[in-house]
């Protein structure tokens, strides 16, 4: 069946929870027909997450993988109707980057890093603390296949702006400043 996909580790500052909320909400007012795939390892306080499951009696609908293998994760993503991060905060926001370089639809929700990794390459979740807004934003790439396809073209564009060269080349750009300034060179 179609699907859904979260990628990363289930911890409560991800927002599974309202993930799963914003899921069951679609499914009893939209009819989705998509399964939810939670992948990954169980993190900081995740018992609400596995909780919100059976508290709204979708467990048939919602899968838990586990961790999986890097190399799965491309197909796991690439196969998904979107990748969805309710994020209530990301350092970078990496998985982000792997949906889109899969060619993932992407939703996400404003938190710090993720619009500014994202760009115009994902759909936004205006209130990632209502499971409404976040239901509305997965509506809103699922139900229309033109938007759809709009984000996995733009993702795939937007990811080629990433990688560990540039990132090295980066990084490696700051330390000779730091050096030439003397920063690198305190006497004490």
């Amino acid at each position: 069946p179609p699907y859904l996909i979260y990628v990363g580790t289930l911890q409560k500052r991800k927002n599974i929870t309202s993930l799963i909320e914003a899921y069951a909400w679609l499914k009893q007012t939209r009819q989705i027909p998509h399964q939810l795939v939670v992948v990954g390892k169980q993190g900081w306080l995740y018992q609400d997450i596995f909780k919100a499951v059976k508290r709204l009696q979708i467990e048939p609908e919602v899968v838990f993988t586990g961790y999986a293998p890097q190399a799965d994760v491309p197909s796991l993503l690439s196969g998904s109707s979107a990748f969805v991060l309710p994020s209530l905060y990301e350092g970078f926001g990496l998985p982000v980057i792997e949906a889109m370089a899969s060619g993932a639809p992407v939703v996400v929700s404003q938190a710090p890093a993720l619009p500014e990794i994202a760009g115009s390459a994902a759909e936004y979740i205006r209130e990632p603390m209502d499971p409404k807004s976040i239901g509305q934003a997965i509506w809103s790439v699922i139900s229309n296949s033109n938007r759809q396809s709009e984000l996995r073209q733009a993702g795939l564009t937007h990811a080629q702006n990433f990688s560990w060269t540039a990132c090295a080349q980066a990084t490696l750009s700051v330390i000779k400043a730091a050096a030439q300034s003397g920063l690198g060179n305190s006497k004490r």
